[in-house]
């Protein structure tokens, strides 16, 4: 797939996609006024993203230099979360950002 990949764009990259953001929890704690999760509070869905869907994401991270686990949501939330990081690692993935809010 990657050299599929690789020829559409034209030339051959070991890693065509510069960042791919996998949101894996629209939960939050926080009440940031600029966020969804205040301005949109009546329809706001907090929700996880299943580890099966998160399983079926990894094969695409091989594509990417970075790989952003982010959104609108606090990753840590989620009770994968960490094994969602070490699948990620697994396949030698940068994951540069995080958006976390660790509040003692």
């Amino acid at each position: 797939m990657l050299q599929r990949i690789a020829a559409v764009l034209g030339r051959r990259v070991a890693r065509p996609i510069a960042a791919l953001q996998v949101e894996i929890t629209t939960r939050c704690f926080l009440h940031c006024t600029f966020c969804p999760h205040e301005t949109l509070r009546a329809q706001w869905r907090a929700e996880d993203m299943s580890l099966a869907t998160f399983q079926r994401l990894v094969p695409a991270f091989r594509l990417a230099k970075f790989v952003h686990l982010q959104g609108w949501g606090e990753p840590l939330l989620h009770p994968d979360a960490l094994r969602m990081v070490e699948m990620a690692l697994d396949l030698r993935t940068a994951l540069p950002a995080w958006h976390l809010c660790i509040i003692p």
